[in-house]
């Protein structure tokens, strides 16, 4: 198996580097081309109406631009990113795929 050197800190998983660690490379800088982010998500059940996603949406996205909470994540290493529905919808159908890739190439089952 052939060894890939590492930079003197391990780069960062993210596409971009991290606000945490401004001097970290990426790992694509490093020359491994994998991106790799942890994130979550808040979603309801199938068939909520359209108007009360909206109204959910647009609280929790007024929370998380509140400088206090902003701040309490940031001590979790957090760095808030709302989006919309359909951009949630959208990332949650690219990881799903991504995976699905990832798990039928490594030959990834269930027992």
């Amino acid at each position: 198996m052939k060894h890939i050197p590492y930079p003197p800190s391990p780069p960062v998983t993210t596409a971009k580097r991290s606000p945490f660690l401004p001097d970290v490379p990426t790992l694509t800088e490093s020359g491994i081309d994998v991106q790799s982010d942890a994130w979550n998500a808040l979603v309801g059940p199938g068939g909520l109406p359209g108007d009360v996603v909206a109204k959910i949406n647009a609280e929790v996205v007024q929370t998380l631009s509140e400088p206090a909470v902003i701040e309490k994540l940031k001590l979790q290493l957090i760095t808030p990113s709302p989006t919309t529905p359909d951009q949630l919808r959208k990332r949650m159908a690219d990881e799903k795929a991504l995976w699905a890739e990832v798990i039928k190439a490594a030959k990834i089952r269930i027992d």
